[in-house]
Protein backbone atom coordinates (compact mmCIF):
# COMPACT_ATOMS: atom_id res chain seq x y z
CA UNK A 1 0.00 0.00 0.00
CA UNK A 2 2.77 2.47 0.63
CA UNK A 3 4.43 1.80 -2.53
CA UNK A 4 1.23 2.22 -4.10
CA UNK A 5 0.60 5.59 -2.51
CA UNK A 6 4.10 7.12 -2.85
CA UNK A 7 3.84 6.35 -7.07
CA UNK A 8 0.52 8.41 -6.54
CA UNK A 9 2.24 11.38 -5.23
CA UNK A 10 4.70 11.43 -7.83
CA UNK A 11 2.79 11.37 -10.60
CA UNK A 12 0.33 14.14 -9.02
CA UNK A 13 3.46 16.03 -8.43
CA UNK A 14 4.92 15.57 -12.06
CA UNK A 15 1.88 16.85 -13.27
CA UNK A 16 0.93 19.96 -11.14
CA UNK A 17 0.02 22.73 -12.75
CA UNK A 18 2.37 26.28 -13.10
CA UNK A 19 2.05 29.34 -15.46
CA UNK A 20 5.11 30.09 -15.08
CA UNK A 21 6.18 26.92 -16.41
CA UNK A 22 3.69 26.91 -19.45
CA UNK A 23 5.14 30.76 -19.98
CA UNK A 24 7.99 29.37 -21.27
CA UNK A 25 5.80 27.64 -24.34
CA UNK A 26 3.92 30.29 -25.31
CA UNK A 27 3.94 32.37 -28.46
CA UNK A 28 2.66 35.75 -29.57
CA UNK A 29 1.75 35.83 -33.42
CA UNK A 30 1.45 39.35 -35.19
CA UNK A 31 2.08 41.13 -38.37
CA UNK A 32 2.32 44.38 -39.61
CA UNK A 33 -1.59 44.99 -40.17
CA UNK A 34 -1.70 44.40 -36.94
CA UNK A 35 -3.76 40.76 -36.78
CA UNK A 36 -2.50 38.94 -33.95
CA UNK A 37 -3.20 35.70 -32.27
CA UNK A 38 -1.07 32.95 -29.84
CA UNK A 39 0.38 29.96 -30.30
CA UNK A 40 2.15 27.44 -27.85
CA UNK A 41 5.17 24.65 -28.47
CA UNK A 42 4.18 20.96 -28.09
CA UNK A 43 5.02 17.46 -29.08
CA UNK A 44 3.34 15.64 -31.70
CA UNK A 45 4.68 11.97 -32.76
CA UNK A 46 8.12 12.61 -31.61
CA UNK A 47 8.52 16.39 -32.78
CA UNK A 48 8.43 19.70 -31.48
CA UNK A 49 5.83 22.11 -33.60
CA UNK A 50 4.73 25.65 -32.74
CA UNK A 51 0.95 25.00 -32.89
CA UNK A 52 -2.10 27.77 -33.43
CA UNK A 53 -5.29 28.21 -35.67
CA UNK A 54 -5.13 27.99 -39.44
CA UNK A 55 -6.78 31.08 -39.49
CA UNK A 56 -4.56 33.26 -37.72
CA UNK A 57 -1.31 31.76 -40.20
CA UNK A 58 -3.92 32.42 -42.98
CA UNK A 59 -4.23 36.24 -42.25
CA UNK A 60 -1.02 36.86 -43.01
CA UNK A 61 -0.68 35.06 -46.23
CA UNK A 62 2.70 33.79 -46.43
CA UNK A 63 3.69 33.26 -42.91
CA UNK A 64 7.93 33.22 -43.88
CA UNK A 65 6.70 37.39 -44.58
CA UNK A 66 9.63 38.78 -42.60
CA UNK A 67 6.73 41.27 -41.49
CA UNK A 68 5.37 37.98 -39.68
CA UNK A 69 6.37 37.91 -36.34
CA UNK A 70 6.01 34.37 -33.93
CA UNK A 71 7.95 34.49 -30.98
CA UNK A 72 8.03 33.71 -27.51
CA UNK A 73 6.94 35.29 -23.94
CA UNK A 74 10.58 35.54 -23.64
CA UNK A 75 10.80 38.14 -27.21
CA UNK A 76 12.72 35.05 -29.33
CA UNK A 77 11.47 35.04 -32.82
CA UNK A 78 11.39 31.66 -33.94
CA UNK A 79 12.11 31.17 -37.82
CA UNK A 80 9.17 29.02 -39.64
CA UNK A 81 10.44 26.46 -41.75
CA UNK A 82 7.08 24.79 -42.85
CA UNK A 83 3.52 25.31 -41.98
CA UNK A 84 0.81 22.50 -42.07
CA UNK A 85 -2.89 22.95 -42.50
CA UNK A 86 -5.35 20.76 -40.96
CA UNK A 87 -8.03 19.96 -43.98
CA UNK A 88 -11.14 20.14 -41.92
CA UNK A 89 -10.06 21.78 -38.80
CA UNK A 90 -9.00 25.33 -38.06
CA UNK A 91 -5.49 24.39 -36.49
CA UNK A 92 -2.07 24.80 -37.94
CA UNK A 93 1.45 23.28 -36.86
CA UNK A 94 4.95 25.25 -37.78
CA UNK A 95 7.52 23.66 -37.96
CA UNK A 96 10.77 26.00 -36.87
CA UNK A 97 14.40 26.11 -37.18
CA UNK A 98 15.99 24.96 -34.07
CA UNK A 99 12.65 23.46 -32.33
CA UNK A 100 14.35 20.69 -30.56
CA UNK A 101 16.00 23.28 -28.21
CA UNK A 102 12.45 24.03 -27.02
CA UNK A 103 11.49 20.27 -26.25
CA UNK A 104 12.40 20.59 -22.55
CA UNK A 105 9.41 23.43 -22.67
CA UNK A 106 7.42 22.21 -24.93
CA UNK A 107 3.71 21.69 -23.27
CA UNK A 108 2.22 18.25 -22.67
CA UNK A 109 -0.42 17.14 -25.69
CA UNK A 110 -2.94 14.60 -25.11
CA UNK A 111 -4.77 13.46 -28.10
CA UNK A 112 -7.15 11.34 -26.85
CA UNK A 113 -8.97 13.48 -23.86
CA UNK A 114 -11.92 10.95 -24.17
CA UNK A 115 -10.84 8.93 -21.05
CA UNK A 116 -9.88 12.02 -18.68
CA UNK A 117 -11.56 15.03 -19.16
CA UNK A 118 -15.16 15.49 -17.50
CA UNK A 119 -17.89 18.49 -17.84
CA UNK A 120 -16.43 20.72 -14.87
CA UNK A 121 -13.02 20.22 -14.73
CA UNK A 122 -10.45 23.27 -14.63
CA UNK A 123 -9.18 24.79 -17.73
CA UNK A 124 -6.63 27.71 -17.74
CA UNK A 125 -6.46 29.42 -21.37
CA UNK A 126 -3.12 31.92 -21.31
CA UNK A 127 -3.44 34.34 -24.97
CA UNK A 128 -2.79 37.22 -26.26
CA UNK A 129 -5.46 38.32 -25.25
CA UNK A 130 -6.77 41.89 -27.51
CA UNK A 131 -3.48 41.28 -29.34
CA UNK A 132 -2.24 43.46 -27.17
CA UNK A 133 1.54 41.07 -26.77
CA UNK A 134 0.86 40.54 -22.96
CA UNK A 135 -0.32 36.94 -22.04
CA UNK A 136 -3.64 37.01 -19.89
CA UNK A 137 -4.51 33.77 -18.43
CA UNK A 138 -8.54 33.34 -17.80
CA UNK A 139 -9.80 30.55 -16.30
CA UNK A 140 -12.61 28.43 -16.57
CA UNK A 141 -14.11 25.09 -16.43
CA UNK A 142 -15.44 22.25 -19.40
CA UNK A 143 -18.99 22.44 -20.24
CA UNK A 144 -18.76 19.70 -22.73
CA UNK A 145 -16.92 17.27 -25.18
CA UNK A 146 -17.84 16.28 -28.56
CA UNK A 147 -15.43 13.94 -31.02
CA UNK A 148 -13.64 17.30 -32.11
CA UNK A 149 -14.78 19.59 -29.95
CA UNK A 150 -14.43 20.97 -26.40
CA UNK A 151 -16.48 23.47 -24.81
CA UNK A 152 -15.79 25.92 -21.83
CA UNK A 153 -16.88 28.86 -20.31
CA UNK A 154 -13.49 30.45 -20.17
CA UNK A 155 -13.64 34.28 -21.21
CA UNK A 156 -11.37 34.58 -24.55
CA UNK A 157 -11.27 37.67 -26.61
CA UNK A 158 -9.90 38.64 -30.42
CA UNK A 159 -6.26 37.54 -29.89
CA UNK A 160 -6.99 34.66 -27.72
CA UNK A 161 -7.20 32.15 -31.28
CA UNK A 162 -4.67 29.68 -31.11
CA UNK A 163 -4.15 29.41 -27.52
CA UNK A 164 -3.73 26.19 -25.57
CA UNK A 165 -7.00 25.03 -23.61
CA UNK A 166 -4.86 23.49 -20.36
CA UNK A 167 -6.58 20.96 -18.20
CA UNK A 168 -5.39 21.67 -15.07
CA UNK A 169 -5.42 18.33 -13.62
CA UNK A 170 -3.45 16.57 -15.84
CA UNK A 171 -1.44 19.83 -16.75
CA UNK A 172 -1.80 18.89 -20.52
CA UNK A 173 -3.22 20.65 -23.50
CA UNK A 174 -6.76 19.36 -24.57
CA UNK A 175 -7.87 21.48 -27.28
CA UNK A 176 -6.81 24.95 -29.52
CA UNK A 177 -9.10 27.56 -28.77
CA UNK A 178 -11.03 28.17 -31.89
CA UNK A 179 -13.91 30.57 -31.76
CA UNK A 180 -15.74 32.54 -28.94
CA UNK A 181 -19.56 32.89 -28.99
CA UNK A 182 -21.90 33.99 -27.27
CA UNK A 183 -25.65 33.20 -27.31
CA UNK A 184 -27.99 35.84 -26.26
CA UNK A 185 -31.27 34.43 -24.47
CA UNK A 186 -34.47 35.22 -26.42
CA UNK A 187 -36.75 32.35 -26.25
CA UNK A 188 -38.18 32.09 -22.22
CA UNK A 189 -37.34 27.90 -22.55
CA UNK A 190 -33.74 28.78 -22.82
CA UNK A 191 -34.03 31.41 -19.83
CA UNK A 192 -35.05 28.75 -17.78
CA UNK A 193 -32.87 26.15 -18.51
CA UNK A 194 -29.79 28.70 -18.14
CA UNK A 195 -31.65 29.10 -14.65
CA UNK A 196 -31.72 25.52 -13.74
CA UNK A 197 -28.69 24.75 -12.27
Amino acid sequence: TTQTESIGEQITEANTFSENEALEALLIIEGMGGAAGTGFITEINDRIFAVTNRHVISAFGDPKNPNVSIRTAQNVKLEVERVFGAKDHDIALIQFDKSESYRDRALTFKGSIEKFVQTDDEVKIPGNSKGRGVFLWTPGKIRGSGTNKIEHDAPTFRGNSGSPVIHVSSNSVVGVDTETTFDPIKDPFDKHARGNK
